[in-house]
């Protein structure tokens, strides 16, 4: 059997609150129930005899309000916000279903302190606004698969030991009524808070070598702690890649309901791509405004040169007389850029009448195309001109290329810079 530390969710009773004055508020919880969960690591099942074991274990300890600790125990002064007290074993809870009161789970009572838990939130759980707790505990794994109430699981917890509670949270996996404040959840969907940072914690710790966790930083405000699966860690390295086991938010940069935004959009990435995608500024613009939308305007943008850096293909080659002189290339590539505006008009002008689509038509196909030819030959006429100069053509009589060709060729080389990007942006998805 293998020990992990585990927190599980529930939900608080309606309307039990045994004391409140002007030091307490107290309110009865179901905080464990016989149950099958799915966990990140396969379907586990908490049974009645382990639960009755281990009541006596949350007599007296330490509740937090709206989130577990940062590590497995509250150490903390600063998170004591109750105790849990009265622990009770009891056979005759009501099962939902059935209506019957024959289900089997853990009860305490909760002994809010109100000189160190907000007002506010004492006033939601009497109201039945916030009603979820989740505990923090460890257990055994005892890998004997089974069934219980018609529902398959692959191990059992056992000599389970009860480390704390947070309650109330804003939501728990044990729904009401099956737990009262109650409990039990997936270690996948806990949220913590701390005064500075926001954690999700959808891997399960167990599931990865403990000497392979590292945390580093995914984009502002972001960081993912990471880890390698157990038995691929050899001498330092990952030999499957890392995988993400966290992720940690800061609190400047994102609320609750942000970062949990954020998870659902990019949790499933593995570390690696989710560090190439946030190092690539064009990616994350193209992802903002989607695939479609990014290609129209690009398309409308550069035409021709968009498909072939995604394609990754190269101009054709372009093959000049070696006999003109300097004044004569200045001459043709000056004509090439009056062409190649010409084009470059016709091509906006018909992306502007069909501005929502992303498709060319043959007419477009045939302007990229012949703008792609252009750009070879404009790009082969400058090549023989630098050779005539530097092999000592003098120059200095012959007409100047346009000005705006040297500028035109720096904003294209710029363009196609940033485009290479793409290909980031594909490769990673």
């Amino acid at each position: 059997m293998s020990r992990t530390i585990v927190q599980d969710y529930g939900v608080l009773e309606d309307a039990k609150v045994v004391q409140d004055d002007d030091k307490y508020l107290v309110v009865k919880a179901v905080i464990a129930s016989e149950i099958v969960h799915q966990y990140a690591d396969g379907w586990a099942y908490k049974p009645a005899d382990e639960l009755e074991k281990a009541a006596w274990t949350a007599d007296g300890r330490w509740v937090k309000a709206l989130s577990h600790p940062q590590g497995p125990s509250i150490i903390n002064v600063r998170d004591v916000h109750g105790r849990m007290e009265n622990p009770v074993f009891r056979k005759d809870l009501l099962d939902p279903k059935t209506k019957r009161t024959c289900r089997r789970g853990i009860e305490v009572d909760i002994r809010f302190f109100k000189d160190r838990a907000e007002a506010d939130v004492l006033e939601k759980v009497r109201k039945g606004e916030l009603r979820d707790n989740s505990i923090g505990f460890s257990c055994d794994k005892d890998w004997t698969g089974g069934e219980f109430q018609g529902r398959h699981y692959d191990y059992v917890q056992r000599n389970i030991l009860i480390d704390h509670l947070a309650a109330p949270i804003i939501k728990g996996r044990c729904p009401a009524p099956y737990c009262g404040i109650n409990v039990d959840s997936v270690e996948a969907d806990v949220w913590e808070e701390t005064e500075d940072s926001i954690r999700s914690g959808h891997g399960d710790k167990g599931k990865f070598d403990k000497d392979s966790f590292r945390t580093i930083d995914i984009t502002e405000g972001v960081k993912a702690v990471v880890a390698c699966p157990k038995g691929k860690y050899e001498n330092g390295k990952c030999t499957v890649g890392m995988e993400s086991q966290s992720f940690i938010f800061s609190k400047d940069k994102f609320t609750v309901e942000q970062a949990k935004a954020w998870f659902e959009k990019h949790h499933a990435k593995d570390s690696a791509s989710l560090t190439e995608y946030f190092d690539c500024p064009v990616c994350r613009s193209i992802d903002d405004v989607g695939p479609l939308e990014a290609g129209r305007r690009l398309m409308k943008q550069y035409g021709a040169d968009v498909i072939s850096v995604i394609e990754g293909n190269k101009a054709a080659a372009v093959t000049v007389a070696d006999d003109l002189s300097v004044p004569e290339i200045n001459a043709k590539i000056q004509g090439l850029y009056e062409r190649k505006d010409e084009a470059a008009k016709k091509q906006r002008g018909l992306w502007d009448k069909r501005a929502k689509e992303v498709v060319m038509t043959p007419e477009q196909e045939q302007l990229s195309r012949e703008l792609e030819g252009l750009d070879a030959e404009i790009k082969a006429f400058r090549e023989l001109m630098a050779k005539k100069i530097v092999e000592g053509e003098n120059s200095e009589t012959s007409p100047a290329a346009p000005a705006a060709a040297s500028d035109y060729e720096a904003v294209l080389a710029h363009n196609r810079k940033a485009l290479q990007d793409i290909k980031v942006f594909l490769d990673a998805f």
